[in-house]
């Protein structure tokens, strides 16, 4: 199994913390977030990891190099211009050679990692109090995603996409190159390419987003009992 971590992005309502550094960069604890995915990974057994990157790039690049140092192997896919979330994996698919967990590079979790997707698109959920903020998803008693609907006020409390899947080579290839996309809005809510069945992976575990300054504050104070469920002893 490799991985994909989305690590291009600005991070506009992380300013100023982004304002010298891509999102993935700011640091918890003396590491950046990036680290703490990428330990995650490795202790999954996931030591093949290509980083999409764009703004600020060399950043990320001078932190991580090859991976050697952490004992994995990292590759970038290097954005010239933002492709968003859906481009950014169609451009590193070339990179991939199977089907790949791919995440979010604010977010972290203590996802596993272990389920195959059996040619599905493996989506992780989290239930909140408040949606408003998220990716929003409805599921069967099966588990199959039956409708994903992207940022929307007044939704109240539901099943949300956390940033954590595991796609499919294939449905990964399958997504034009060189074209601007969200996977999210575009792909997985209005469709624009075929997609092979959705599949919700319900995650009950340490989950949490890193997308605002007020979330960045709520890291800080929350998260330190949890850094133990990164980190590769």
């Amino acid at each position: 199994m490799q991985a994909l971590i989305l690590a291009g992005g600005r991070g506009e309502r992380l300013k100023p913390l982004t304002n010298n550094r891509p999102k993935p960069m700011i640091e918890l604890f003396g590491k950046p977030i990036l680290y703490y995915q990428i330990s995650n990974l490795k202790k999954q057994g996931i030591q093949d990891i290509v980083l999409s990157v764009g703004y600020l790039w060399k950043s990320v690049f001078y932190r991580f190099m090859n991976g050697s140092h952490l004992d994995v192997r990292i590759r970038y896919s290097v954005e010239n211009e933002p492709l968003g979330t859906g481009g950014a994996i169609a451009a590193a698919s070339s990179l991939l050679n199977g089907d790949s967990i791919v995440l979010n590079g604010d977010i972290l979790g203590d996802f596993d990692f272990s389920k195959p997707s059996n040619g599905s698109i493996l989506l992780r959920t989290v239930a909140v109090g408040n949606a408003d903020r998220y990716g929003t998803v409805t599921s069967d008693p099966d588990g199959n995603i039956t409708c994903f609907e992207e940022k929307k006020i007044g939704m109240g409390p539901k099943d949300i996409n956390a940033g954590c899947y595991t796609l499919p080579l294939k449905f990964m290839r399958s997504i034009p190159r060189g074209v601007k996309l969200s996977l999210e809005t575009d792909i997985f809510q209005n469709k624009t390419i075929d997609l092979p069945k959705m599949v919700s992976i319900k995650h009950n575990g340490f989950w949490m987003d890193i997308g605002t300054i007020e979330d960045y504050e709520k890291a800080k104070a929350e998260m330190h009992p949890n850094l133990k469920k990164f980190l590769v002893s």
